[in-house]
């Protein structure tokens, strides 16, 4: 059940990678977005998972959206200078 679940609705059908640590790295990251979904449905009281994982997506990449407006003070110009700093 849990990996037709992975399959149909969070797509894991197709690999990046043929070696098994990339396969588990997807694998894991999979589980952790079933689990995120999961709890998302569960706190806003939601029925099913289509609509549930594209309004979870929608408020994810909002939230990216809003973080990145943030750390490089509204001005888009700054948002390299700003990840640069970040990952170093």
């Amino acid at each position: 059940m849990f990996f037709k679940f992975i399959k149909q609705l969070l797509n894991f059908k197709h690999l990046l990678s043929r070696n098994e640590n990339g396969i588990k790295v997807v694998l894991y990251v999979t589980m952790i977005a079933a689990i995120l979904l999961t709890a998302h449905k569960k706190i806003n009281q939601l029925n099913g998972f289509k609509i549930p994982k594209l309004k979870f997506s929608n408020e994810l990449e909002n939230e990216i959206v809003k973080d990145l407006i943030r750390m490089c003070g509204g001005n888009p110009e700054k948002l390299n200078e700003v990840l640069l700093c970040n990952t170093s």
